[in-house]
């Protein structure tokens, strides 16, 4: 919150979804795939780039990594 007059006008708070995220990710190596899932609904990248993303970059746990990046982008 200390941040926030450094955020721009037309940007993206996304604290409430990390402290969200927090609580209910069991698995905190996953917290980051799940941010990164609700930041790109706001991205102009389609869903498909960046599930191919996914595959090429993580060489581990990818079906998991895409299960949270998607739990992410489709947050409310």
């Amino acid at each position: 919150d200390r941040y926030i007059h450094f955020l721009k006008k037309d940007g993206r708070d996304l604290l409430d979804y990390l402290l969200k995220a927090e609580k209910v990710i069991e698995d905190k190596k996953m917290i980051n795939t799940y941010l990164l899932g609700v930041l790109s609904k706001y991205l102009p990248i389609h869903e498909e780039n960046w599930i191919k993303a996914i595959n090429k970059v993580f060489t581990k746990f990818i079906d998991k990594n895409i299960e949270f990046f998607l739990k992410g982008r489709n947050e409310q």
